[in-house]
């Protein structure tokens, strides 16, 4: 199973460090990784020069986590796509893990791991916010949770194992929601509506550091958050006073038809 990696960056150069060590450190599957830079200026793009395992894809210079991603997705050769953030960190048996619910699972499109920082559906309370307890924490969550997952209908963008067929059916993240922010929810809700199922591995963990780039590029957090979520509801056509809260179960949205002219978004 050859699996597409595609983390978008934009400095940070010591959280892409981490990441990739970590990716290397605990991937067996055959796997291409694919590194978008999306403008950075800290020695990122030297630094990635040295590693012949590594593809480096360009983006531009504004900082748009959705754009990024697209583009790799766009370069990607894999039958699994794997969307990860820069300031994540993987854990021993990750891959299979979520590759091995995908494929448990036939009407599945997409699948992402539990997390201490994993939004609303993904993030365990219980979760160490130690780096130096996450392997071990992992180990005993793989074990005890061995082969559970649950359905959702949304994932975090952090982490995200993508099916081709998904991809070759809605097209990529959309890029109106810039810097970032409810583009996962946006891609994951149409998946569903193209008729998806998406679930959260309950054993399988990956740290998740979060907001590491916005707060590196000076950006209020809570303000691109209502920015953007004024953007998803006048796309979904939700009313002014809907509450936020409920847009992954609210009847609006998943009751809608799947319309290719509304709900595809061309890769570009």
């Amino acid at each position: 199973m050859f699996v597409s990696i595609i983390i978008p960056v934009r400095n940070q150069l010591p959280l892409t460090r981490a990441c990739l060590e970590s990716v290397f450190r605990h991937t067996a599957e055959t796997v291409e990784i694919i590194v978008v830079d999306n403008g950075s200026t800290d020695g990122t793009r030297p630094y990635l020069q040295n590693f012949p395992a590594v593809r480096m894809v360009a983006a531009g210079d504004v900082p748009c986590f959705a754009a990024a991603c697209n583009r790799g997705l766009a370069a990607a050769r894999g039958e699994y796509l794997l969307l990860l953030n820069n300031d994540a960190l993987v854990t021993r048996g990750w891959l299979r893990g979520l590759i091995k619910h995908l494929e448990s699972n036939p009407a599945a499109g997409m699948v992402g791991p539990l997390s201490n920082c994993g939004g609303l559906v993904q993030t365990i309370p219980v979760a160490p916010y130690s780096v130096d307890q996450v392997e071990e924490f992992a180990r005993r969550l793989q074990v005890q949770n061995a082969g559970r997952c649950r359905r959702v209908n949304a994932l975090s963008g952090f982490c995200l194992l993508i099916k081709r067929q998904v991809l070759n059916t809605i097209g990529g993240l959309d890029p109106r929601f810039v810097p970032g922010y409810f583009e996962d929810d946006d891609f994951c809700l149409r998946a569903v509506l193209a008729g998806f199922q998406l679930l959260v591995a309950e054993d399988v963990f990956v740290y998740h550091h979060g907001q590491r780039t916005f707060a590196g590029e000076g950006l209020d957090c809570r303000a691109v958050l209502r920015q953007n979520w004024e953007r998803f509801r006048r796309k979904w056509g939700l009313p002014a006073d809907f509450p936020p809260g409920k847009r992954l179960t609210s009847p609006l949205i998943l009751k809608q038809p799947f319309d290719p002219r509304r709900h595809v978004v061309p890769l570009r």
